[in-house]
């Protein structure tokens, strides 16, 4: 089943019960913050009355740790393990992060090597807490591609790794939307919905409902394979962005 919320982190100046309430307010099924919401255990049960309050999910929660450099390493570990452990506490089904990029002057190889061992380390921390870990494909990061994606899958072998899958980036990144579903199939934990055109002097994002991507084909897809997930609107920075978007998709979506 394919529900969906909305990534709360762009619109400024909401408490977190006005977060909620505005999710309530369109028929969302849920919201999702980063990390940086959940510091503690007392943020985490503040988050988790107010879910109860309104009856809205909080199923996954995004980061921005870097598993390219080795200087942040520790960093890295202690902030996953910390984040993995509150939001099981919370019943989340997923800690998700970009990997950032790589280092100036390192050959790629040495990069490669350095996140595939990182990233082990973070499932492993993940799996422990009883919690998935995953990665956002994202376009200015080292894993910025589905073929990226598919190698650091291969080399990590890890059956805790998995992806949230954002349409926008992937197709930002060469691939066709659609079809890297059925490349990650077992793999899925969680979305974004966002646009983007690709031309030759632009390649990037836009206004939800004004570029190239098919979320009528994306949302078949992933219905025909039995693909549960939760789509979150991101990069909204206000409450109208927010309203246009949920009007746009779910026009899409009653469409099916």
């Amino acid at each position: 089943m394919i529900q969906f919320g909305y990534k709360t982190a762009m619109i400024k100046n909401l408490t977190r019960e006005e977060r909620m309430a505005f999710a309530k307010e369109l028929g969302l099924a849920a919201i999702e913050v980063n990390g940086g919401d959940i510091t503690s255990e007392n943020d985490g049960h503040e988050w988790m009355e107010l879910s109860a309050k309104y009856g809205i999910l909080m199923k996954s929660v995004g980061g921005a740790v870097n598993m390219c450099n080795p200087v942040f390493e520790d960093t890295t570990i202690a902030t996953v393990t910390k984040l993995a452990k509150l939001t099981k506490m919370m019943d989340f089904d997923m800690v998700f992060s970009r990997t950032l990029w790589p280092v100036n002057g390192v050959p790629q190889k040495d990069t490669w090597n350095h996140v595939i061992q990182t990233v082990k380390r973070l499932a492993d921390i993940c799996e422990d807490a009883g919690i998935k870990f995953a990665i956002e494909v994202d376009h200015g990061c080292f894993i910025d591609s589905l073929e990226r994606a598919l190698i650091l899958l291969h080399y990590v072998n890890q059956d805790n790794l998995y992806f949230n899958y954002d349409p926008t980036n992937m197709y930002i990144g060469g691939a066709d939307p659609v079809l890297a579903i059925s490349a990650l199939k077992g793999k899925i934990v969680g979305g974004h919905i966002k646009d983007a055109v690709y031309r030759q002097e632009y390649k990037g994002e836009t206004g939800i409902g004004f570029g190239e991507i098919d979320y009528s084909a994306i949302f078949n897809e992933l219905n025909q394979n039995n693909i549960d997930i939760i789509m979150h609107y991101e990069h909204c920075k206000t409450k109208d962005e927010v309203i246009w978007a949920h009007q746009y998709i779910s026009g899409i979506f009653a469409a099916l």
